[in-house]
């Protein structure tokens, strides 16, 4: 460590080559130029190194790139300062000029990246700033060989048992989420817990949405709430099935509903048991649009959607009498129409608490209702609800925009799949329209001053009736990284969902690819799955010939719990 320090650095020169010419000898450093290359110098020769295109949604593009290098410089630093290479009052010095070359950079990229976004990002300098002062502050009143009796406590983002491992790494190939995954290894797990806004949960296996077809007339029963109150946990996250916010919403037989006084007060018994068990519940409002029938429909009519194409003959529609039939022509809903359907989301999310819910989930996902307004292979409108993604999203925003009013916005959640084909639902550009939801629900958070409860993205290797949509379980295809770009950009809890195993999951936390991780299909045979999870036990397979039936317990509630199948106790045979 150099002794002459060149203070005057500190306001003409970026922090970067303040820290690399006058502090840390032979420190590489990484900067961004405009045209989307990344240079590295290493003292004698600048050589390039590939980046990822973030095409699309400039304000998150611009933001990683002003967080990717001041977040690298923190690393550094903060490796430094526990090698003991940084006198403490130095180490402030210099996270000083990281909090002024973050302002600097945002600023210079406000028309990117608005106004409220820089402050975002000023704000998160702050915070760790404090960190390593508090850090600072307890190495001067505790001193050097107290430090090393007892370690204080490290950020998520500098574990020392990450230090050898990021050593290790090309220094141009590391992001800011990297970092902070390379680095939070055995402090965060699947198995960990997480605040998940105002709620606490102890771990971070979530039970997704899966249509069951056992609450009978759409009214919840007494079979549902032994189902959830089996799959509930002490400190976990449940989220029931799609359930209907009006008599237009449906398109499976026996679906439960939220839009009547009977369905509610049907709900509160659901609710209260799993409440009892310890277990957050989310209520998923769901409207299916064109992925239904006449005969699902109020008086036989046609169902609703953003378009009038039915969907292909490479679908079928379960009917009540369990057979499958093709999907029909919808009708495309009028402007006035659609503000109803607004509406319909509002109050049924007003029903959902009324009922006791801790919160709600919007699907907008897997080819329904909301999806089919945000994909432009379904929505060929001409209106102000299609063409353009402003359009295109327009839908969605109202919807979320009213039921954050209803509720408030901690009390919201929203679930999509832009790269999912299900029922139809393609995009010409999967990437972008996931980067623009979440550019403009990033901005409702912003006004709203809290964020939503969670954002849950199916992965791209999502199944459906044995139908592998696209992608490959456990492959990093290209669809699988639209996943982390979609996480990056997105400044709240992240949840992913579709065709996890135990290792996958893991996988996904550890790697900071998801705070949360749903699990469907494992589920349904093993209501206790977190226990088993953990303790790596085997998993009971489901019986998929049960999945839509109405029986109240087989295939239902029948599935052996851990113990049980230790003792011996019979099995269906799982096909």
């Amino acid at each position: 460590m150099q002794s002459n320090i060149k203070w005057k650095k500190l306001r003409f020169m970026p922090t970067a080559y303040f820290i690399k010419y006058n502090i840390v000898d032979n420190l590489s450093w990484a900067k961004f130029k405009e045209d989307k290359e990344l240079k590295k110098t290493d003292g004698t020769k600048t050589t390039k190194v590939n980046v990822p295109k973030l095409e699309g949604a400039n304000e998150a593009r611009g933001r990683l790139l002003v967080e990717r290098n001041n977040f690298v410089l923190l690393f550094h630093v903060g490796v430094r300062i526990l090698e003991g290479k940084f006198e403490w009052r130095l180490s402030l010095i210099i996270l000083a000029a990281v909090m002024l070359d973050l302002a600097f950079l945002g600023f210079s990229r406000k028309k990117q990246i608005g106004k409220e976004a820089v402050v975002k990002i000023i704000d998160d300098a702050y915070r760790c700033f404090f960190q390593f002062s508090c850090y600072a502050l307890e190495i001067l009143t505790v001193g050097k060989r107290g430090i090393e009796k007892q370690p204080f406590q490290l950020p998520d983002f500098i574990a020392a048992t990450g230090i050898e491992k990021i050593r290790q790494i090309r220094f141009g190939a590391i992001t800011c989420r990297g970092i902070m995954a390379e680095n939070r290894i055995k402090g965060t797990s699947l198995f960990s817990p997480y605040k998940m806004g105002k709620f606490s949960l102890s771990h971070r296996v979530v039970l997704a949405p899966m249509t069951r077809c056992r609450a009978l007339f759409g009214i919840p029963g007494d079979a549902l709430v032994e189902y959830y109150t089996q799959r509930s946990t002490p400190g976990g996250l449940v989220i029931t099935e799609g359930t209907l916010i009006s008599p237009t919403a449906p398109g499976f037989p026996h679906v439960p509903g939220i839009y009547s006084d009977a369905q509610v007060e049907a709900w509160k018994k659901v609710v209260h048991a799993v409440h009892a068990k310890g277990s957050i519940i989310f209520c998923q409002l769901w409207h299916v649009g064109r992925a239904s029938h006449q005969v699902y429909q109020p008086g036989g009519a046609a169902p609703i959607s953003s378009t009038n194409k039915a969907i292909s003959n490479r679908w079928r529609i379960l009917m009540p009498d369990g057979t499958y039939g093709t999907y029909p022509a919808p009708r495309a809903l009028g402007t006035s129409e659609i503000l109803e359907v607004v509406e319909h989301y509002s109050q049924a999310a007003l029903n959902a608490i009324r009922a006791g819910f801790d919160g709600i989930e919007i699907h907008g996902a897997h080819g329904y209702l909301i999806d089919q307004f945000l994909k432009d292979g379904i929505n060929d409108r001409r209106d102000d609800y299609g063409g353009s993604m402003e359009n295109r999203c327009r839908f969605l925003m109202q919807v979320i925009q009213a039921v954050v009013s209803a509720v408030g916005v901690e009390r919201v959640a929203f679930r999509m799949s832009p790269a999912i084909n299900h029922l139809d639902a393609a995009d010409s550009d999967p990437l972008n329209l996931g980067l623009s939801v979440i550019e403009r629900i990033n901005k409702i958070q912003l006004q709203a001053g809290a964020k939503l409860t969670y954002l849950h993205v199916t992965q791209p290797r999502y199944t459906a009736y044995g139908q592998t949509e696209s992608g490959r379980p456990g492959t990093e295809d290209e669809e699988a990284q639209m996943i982390k770009t979609w996480r990056r950009a997105y400044e709240g809890t992240f949840m992913c969902s579709g065709g996890f195993t135990r290792e996958l999951g893991i996988q996904a936390v550890a790697e900071g690819d998801a705070d949360l991780v749903s699990y469907g299909r494992l589920f349904i045979s093993n209501p206790d799955l977190v226990l088993r999870l953990e303790r790596d036990a085997p998993l009971n397979k489901y019986i998929r010939k049960t999945f839509y039936s109405q029986d109240p317990v087989i295939g239902y509630t029948d599935y052996p719990f851990l113990g049980e199948a230790n003792a011996g106790k019979a099995q269906h045979s799982r096909l």
